[in-house]
Order: structure tokens, then sequence, then C-alpha cells
């Protein structure tokens, strides 16, 4: 580039020089062409009847003279300058071609322009109110990298529409898609029939490029759903009555009285056979999120925990549909708060779930006796800090101690997680805080650990007491005490029921 630079300035300045030269020579000669034509032969000029006129240089008749003559007649400074010219400009020329090339060498090649970056897509599969208070979301996107954060709005007449928490509608993008619920804020104002409601998704690149798409919310219409959402009393259909049949008169037909028949030996007696009940469909729903089996909805004691994923059987619930009486994979039967559920299964069956006291309750006993620790369990962890064994949770008397490296087997533990039952490298059996014991290990097999039926509520209230007495408040819980998060959730949508989230 510098040498395209320095052949072009050397052609302006030859062409500048160039056109002085001929200009010049012009004007010599338009000169000459301007002087009178010299006499004829023959005629007699009498040159002394006109003053002789003289040149500023001497010079009579007002010639010129030639070009050496009038450049030695122009004064010394001027001389100089026309002699020095071509060497400044030529100069000037070099100058600016050694800063060129200077300046491209200390910059180096110019770096390519890179491609503009292809711009990224949103389409939404799909945006259904799969419960009252809950919008499921699905999306793919194109061109956005992972990790990029989706933001998920409700639109009523294509204006914001209040309705949900702020934190639900927020998620990431992970294998260019992603997934989310919108949850219903308590104080949010009730949707109304009439208005277009559609969700809106979102992203915004590094780069500032921008993708949003809208899709029309899908209302059901089956289960209450509508209702519930535009908070209408549930309308579901009406188990339809037939009508009642008008008994048509017959004539009375006098009957004699009956013979009574003896029975004889030998002769078998019929007998009609008593119908049996009609066995009850078994509604069952998978666990959207871990947390709390209550004896009584939102009450105490807790008798056991479900896990995410798990699939537990729908006994009853409540008039208000808030908690689900249900049995476990390991036969506990207590209550669930409904959020804890996977929403589309409620959708499903929820309807068909018998209200609370319509059915017998089966009355627990008072006092469940404690089952002896199983034999053996093979799953094992090491002993991070050495500490007490007790015969009871949090209580007294202690049986042993474990020291720091130790190997114990876990035999069962509270449905909390706080206290683990172990069998110690002596042999000895007894419980401990799970604070003593690796939470590496605790996060691999603790989920695995059987929870204990234990009744006597004194001692869960020693080993929470002790829970609180030896953790300072800002202890956050290892991961084994955690639920496994759903993408795009967390437990700040449990409505104040976040006592029943395994957090």
């Amino acid at each position: 580039m510098g040498s395209n630079i320095t052949v072009v300035l050397i052609a302006v300045v030859a062409a500048v020089i160039v056109g002085a030269v001929i200009v010049f020579l012009r004007r010599r000669a338009a000169q000459d062409d301007s002087l009178p034509p010299p006499p004829k032969l023959g005629e007699l000029v009498d040159y002394t009847a006109e003053p002789v006129e003289d040149d500023d240089d001497g010079r009579s008749g007002g010639s010129f003279g030639s070009l050496s003559e009038q450049f030695a007649s122009l004064p010394l400074p001027v001389r100089v300058g026309l002699l020095a010219a071509p060497f400044l400009i030529i100069g000037f020329i070099v100058i600016i071609v050694v800063a060129i090339s200077i300046g491209a060498s200390m910059t180096g090649p110019s770096e390519p322009t890179p491609p503009p970056l292809p711009s990224p897509s949103i389409t939404i599969e799909k945006a259904t109110v799969v419960r009252a208070d809950t919008i499921h979301v699905i999306a793919r996107t194109t061109n956005v990298p992972n990790g990029t954060t989706a933001n998920v709005d409700l639109l009523a007449d294509g204006e914001p529409f209040p309705w949900y928490i702020p934190a639900s509608a927020t998620t990431t993008i992970t294998g260019g898609q992603f997934e989310l619920r919108l949850i219903k804020d308590l104080g949010a104002p009730m949707p109304q029939e009439g208005v277009s409601y559609a969700v809106q998704a979102t992203v915004v690149l590094a780069s500032g490029q921008q993708a949003q798409q809208q899709k029309a919310l899908e209302i059901p219409t089956v289960g209450g759903i509508r209702e519930g959402f535009f908070g209408k009393v549930s309308s579901r259909p009406p188990t339809p009555v037939p009508p009642t049949e008008v008994p048509t008169p017959t004539p009375t037909v006098e009957v004699s009285p009956t013979l009574e028949v003896t029975p004889t030996e030998g002769i078998p007696i019929l007998e009609t056979p008593t119908p049996e009940p009609t066995p009850q469909p078994v509604l069952t729903a998978r666990v959207f999120n871990g947390g709390n089996v209550r004896k009584v909805p939102g009450g105490e004691p807790i008798l056991d925990q479900v896990i995410a994923g798990e699939e537990v059987v729908l006994i009853q619930k409540t008039p208000d549909r808030v908690w689900y009486q249900v049995r476990t994979p390991r036969e506990t039967r207590g209550w669930v708060h409904y959020t804890l559920l996977e929403a589309e299964d409620l959708a499903r069956v929820g309807d068909q779930v018998p209200l609370e006291g319509t059915l017998p309750d089966e009355p627990p006993p008072e006092t469940m006796p404690d089952e002896p620790p199983p034999e053996t369990t093979g799953l094992t962890a090491r002993v991070f800090n050495g500490g007490n064994v007790r015969e009871v949770p949090g209580g007294e008397p202690v049986l042993d101690q474990v020291n720091a490296g130790e190997t114990v087997e876990l035999l069962q533990k509270l449905a909390d997680g706080s206290w683990y039952q172990i069998r110690n490298e002596r042999g000895n059996i007894g419980w401990v805080h799970f604070s003593l014991l690796d939470q590496e290990d605790l996060t691999n097999v603790g989920p695995q650990v059987p929870v204990a039926p234990i009744a006597n509520q004194e001692m869960m209230k020693h080993a929470h007491s002790f829970y609180a007495d030896v953790l300072p408040s800002s202890y956050q819980r290892p991961d084994h005490l955690r639920p496994a998060p759903r993408q795009g959730t967390g437990a700040a949508w449990a409505h104040g029921h976040d006592s029943d989230l395994a957090v």
C-alpha cells in the first residue's frame, strides 16, 4: 500500500512540473506573437520620429531576450527559490514515503474484518396453563450460547400482565432450549375472560443481538383449569343423574301364603353370593420437588420425605386442593403440599382424587414401635470430624465415639437427614450428627439410606434442638439435604410453604 502511495505522489509532482513548463512556454509564445510585424522592404522608416522606450533593465525596444537572459534578470532570492523548489518537493515526497513505510511496519498487517454473527432466534413450543396458578413454557433457540439468560413475560392484549412471581420468569439456555413454569403471585390481579393472553420469550446476547417471540396462551377447558385460572368457582361438569322413572301402575296380584320348605338332609341349599365392592382406580402422581410428608395438612409431625422423581399414590385431597394425602414408595401415608407434585399429573387425575372426609381414614397407631435397624445396607461414609455416638438422636447416653478417618456403615436416618444411625468399626450402633460425616460421601449415598420409622416425638425434638444448637444460623445445609432443582424453578415460588420443601 505504501509503494502505491509513493508512485501516485511522484506522478502528481511530475505532472505539476510538466504543467508549469508547458504554461511558461505557451505564455512565452503568446508574448512573441504580440510583437509588431517587421517593416516591409523598400519602405523608408524614420526611427528618429518616435522616442526610444527603454525597458526597466536598460534594454531598448521592449524585447524580452532569451530564457537564460530572463532568468538572469530575476532577483537573486527568486532564482535561488526556483532552483531549490524541485529538491524541496522531492525531499517532501521522500519524507512522506518514509513515514508511511514506518507506520505500516509498526502496525503490522491489518486483521481481517470478522464476519457478522448469525442472528439468534427463539421458538416457543409450549405455553399452556397446567394449573390455576402455573403456566408451563418450553422454547427452543438457535445461535444462542449456553448460559444465556432467557426471560418470559405474560401479556394481556399486548401489554405486560403482572400475574407471576418475577423469580419464576427467568432461566438459562441449555442445549439450545429452556423450560420454566410461571408461578402466580398471591397478590396478582385475576385474569379476565375476553382478553387475549400470550407468552413472550426474550433472549439478549452479550453482543447486543436480541431474539423475541410471542405465542398465544393455551388455557385447557378440562379438569377445571380454565375456571381456576379465571378465578371462578370450580365448575366441573356435574355427574349426570339419570331421570327418575315414573313407575307404571301394575295390577295387584294376590299371592297365597308362602309355603315353608323344610330342608331335607342331603339336599344343598344355594346361597346368594355377596357382590364384591368395585376396586377403586389407583391414582398416582410424580414428585416434582422433594419435600416433607406430614401427619396433618401443614402441621407436625413430619413422617417422611418425598424425593424428586418418585411416584406416589394419591389418596385424598383438601377441598381447596392445596394438600394431598399420599402413600410413598416406603408405604408412609401422609400429606404433602401440591407444589411438590407434578402439575401435569394433578391436571390429569386431580379431579378424580376424593375429597377429605369422603373416605374412611386409616387411623395410625398411637405409638409405632421402633423397628430394629437393618442387618446391613452396604452404604458407608468416612468420618470427617470425630464426635459422639448417641443412643438416640441428640440425646443421652453417649455410647461411643467415632474418629476422623474411620469408615462407618449407614443404617438409617431421620426424615430430614440431620442424624444418621451408624455401625462403627468397633461394631457399636448409634446415632451421629451428619456434620461428623464426609459430605461428599453423604451426597453420593445419603439419598439411598432408608428413613427410620421413629414415632417418639420427644426424640425428634431432641434431634432438632441439637441441630439448632451445634450449627450457626448462617450454616448452609449440604447438597444431600437439598432437593434437586428443576431448570428455571426455585424455592422462591412456594407461596409461604417453603417449610415443606427439603431445603
